[in-house]
């Protein structure tokens, strides 16, 4: 069974790590710096108190705060990109299949998980979403025919990192 990579889940991934990390570090060097006076050792910094005409070094704060913030902006927007994908591409996979269905059940008479089997020697893989909806089932009783259908040796479930689980057709 291949497995689906998810290369932009990855990178999301990544960049929260990224992120974590970064603003690990920018607080750790923001609170520890060598100036102690009142305003600076809070996480707000110097956001809320004026900078001394002395000081040269607010450039460097700003731009790092402002790193920080496209950072997380950037996770946030791929985050909300990802899970609008997913039900998008579940809503085309429902549509897709009430059409299959309507094929199977008129050709002749048939228990729903032979449907479900014929539907899936031609789509190759299907949610477990998707054929809760279709057959207007819950999802306990779709992952019990895909179980079913994995103890025949007919298919098989697959867990992907993100999103719902999948029935495969087995080779």
């Amino acid at each position: 069974m291949e497995k689906k990579q998810n290369h932009f889940g990855i990178v999301l991934f990544v960049i929260f790590i990224l992120s974590v990390v970064h603003g690990a570090i920018y607080l750790t060097i923001s609170l520890n710096d060598n100036s102690k006076s009142a305003g600076t050792n809070s996480i707000s910094g110097l956001s809320i108190k004026k900078i001394p005409e002395n000081q040269n070094n607010a450039v460097f704060p700003f731009f790092s705060e402002m790193f920080i913030v496209l950072e997380w902006m950037f996770l946030i927007l791929g985050t909300v990109f990802m899970i609008l994908k997913q039900k998008i591409d579940l809503r085309k996979e429902i549509i897709n299949l009430y059409i299959t269905k309507k094929y199977y059940t008129h050709e002749k008479k048939q228990t729903d998980i032979d449907v479900l089997y014929g539907i899936l020697q031609e789509k190759k893989h299907l949610k477990i979403a998707s054929i809760s909806k279709v057959f207007h089932i819950p999802r306990e009783t779709a992952t019990e025919w895909a179980k079913i259908l994995e103890s025949g040796n007919l298919a098989s479930m697959y867990y992907p990192q993100f999103g719902d689980p999948e029935i495969i057709l087995s080779q």
